[in-house]
This record gives C-alpha cells, structure tokens and sequence, in this order.
C-alpha cells in the first residue's frame, strides 16, 4: 500500500501491483552506447563534510547538505561513495528554479541496492516535495524482483501518475544507473511517456519498454502537484518545507556513487555520461 501526504491535498493511498499482464509496450531506441556532450546544472559526486559542491552550471546556490557525513568513504578502486543509508541518513538539493516544477528534465544516479532489509516497501532514490515527484524501488516481490517507480503527484483523480518500467528488474547486492529523460510540460495525461535506460553493475544501460499499468498508475488528472514548496533528498522522503531536512520514511538501503541533473531532453541512447560514471562502481 502507497501512501503519500502531499499538503495541501489529503493523503494519496495508491495501490500498485507488478503485473506483466497489465504492460504496455513502446518502441526502443538506438542502443549505441557512446560518450555524448551535455552541461549539466546539478552534479555531484560524494565528498568528506557536511556539503556536497555542486559541479554544474547552477552554481553554489544548489551545494547539497549531507546529514551524516561519516558516511562518506572512498572504495578500494579509489573513487567516493556515500552509503549505507539508514533512517536519518539523506543529502539535501535546495528547492529553488533549478529544482522546482522540473518539467523538461533528465537525469543520471548511480547508487548501490542493498536490498529489502530497511522493512520498507518504498525505498527513494530521489524525492522533492515529500512525495511530490519520485524515483524509487518498489520491493514488494522480494529482493531480486524489484522495480524502478516514477511517480508525480497531480492536482486531481488519483492524485498521482506513476510510470513502473519492467524491461530491468533491480535486484538485491548490485550497482544501478539510471538515466531518465522526461518532457511533462503538457501536464497530466497529455505527457509522453519517460524515456528510461537502466544499467546493472558496469553493464551498459537498457532502454526500457515495457511498462506495468495496473493499479491505475495513470489516473492523476488536473495539473502537476506544485513542489517548490519542498527541497530534494537522496537516498530518503524530502521535507515538504524548502529547508535541509527530511521526512525520514522509505529510505534507500544502499548508497550513492554520482548525481547528474539536465534541465534538458538528453538523448541517453547515446550513452550519456555513463563510460565515465561507471568507474566510480566496477
């Protein structure tokens, strides 16, 4: 059961359940997997201290605050990595224009899966607005039967439209990358759907095409949920005010490797950043 406060609208429970039955299938694109040239506005890689320096072109503004900076360590190959995260554990994105009602946007997150032990059946990768828009896992087959779930909150219906693609599962013990790419502009059930790449350990990504629908997973209507009321988290729920804080609930059992945001469409069948990124994890 799915449960989501989102102020100032009443608690969204949505029930979603993975059957393959219920999928639907869009074409693949191109599976070259080359290094491409994009700028992006928020990327981080983890670092010792309370602050995560943001590398991308929105500047300082956007240095991420981490709760628990003991979590920092650096791997036998040498690169950092920030993990494993617990209840009170997140890194904190400010809320502000780079961040807010993101609505023609892309991403890359490489984190590690420890698995279902944290007795959460929602564990979040990326959050804003305490539950406002949301890349998590969803656990409920076990733990080597999860599944990538993006969610957005909307103004009407179900309260929220969710997209669960089915070609990756994610399983327990592994390293992921995710790209997700997504122009929602048109607003709720006139949004095309996300274009999706999921990469397992130093695997190259998969395009994803096939999408579980059950549970009505796209009968939010009205407009998008508005959440610059709310920052980003990492690895656990965000805060509904737009401070450094956390809902601590649906944490991730795991830890992140490297967080890359476009304020663009970018084409990841063209590999996007993953040749570099992937050292950070094999």
């Amino acid at each position: 059961m799915r449960a989501y406060k989102i102020a100032p609208f009443s608690v969204v429970i949505l029930l979603i359940t993975v059957l393959f039955a219920g999928a639907v299938t869009v074409s693949a694109a191109p599976t070259a997997q080359t290094v491409q040239t994009n700028t992006p506005t928020i990327y981080y890689v983890p670092q010792a201290g309370s602050t995560w320096v943001n590398h991308g072109t929105a500047g300082a503004s956007y240095n991420a605050y981490v709760s628990t900076p003991s979590l920092f360590q650096i791997q036998p190959n040498g690169f950092p990595y920030w993990g494993p995260i617990a209840k009170n554990d997140f890194v904190s994105i400010p809320a502000g224009s780079a961040t807010n009602n993101q609505n023609v946007v892309s991403w890359e997150i490489g984190f590690h899966f420890g698995g279902t032990a944290s007795c959460q059946r929602y564990q979040k990768i990326w959050d804003k607005a305490c539950g406002g828009f949301v890349f998590e896992i969803d656990t409920l087959n076990g733990a080597n039967g999860c599944y990538l779930t993006i969610c957005r909150a909307t103004t009407g219906g179900s309260g929220m439209r969710w997209y669960i693609p089915t070609d990756s599962v994610l399983r327990a013990g592994h390293n992921y990358y995710i790209q997700i790419s997504w122009d929602t502009s048109a607003g709720p059930g006139k949004e095309a759907y996300p274009a999706v790449w999921i990469g397992e350990d130093g695997n190259a990504p998969v395009h994803q095409t096939h999408w579980d629908e059950s549970g009505a997973a796209l009968a939010g209507t009205g407009s998008w949920y508005n959440d610059a009321v709310g920052c980003v988290n990492l690895g656990n729920t965000a805060s509904d005010a737009g401070n450094h804080a956390s809902a601590e609930t649906a944490w991730l059992n795991g830890g992140i490797f490297v967080y890359r945001q476009y304020n663009s469409i970018v084409d990841f069948s063209n590999g996007g950043s993953w040749n570099t990124d992937k050292l950070s994890w094999t």
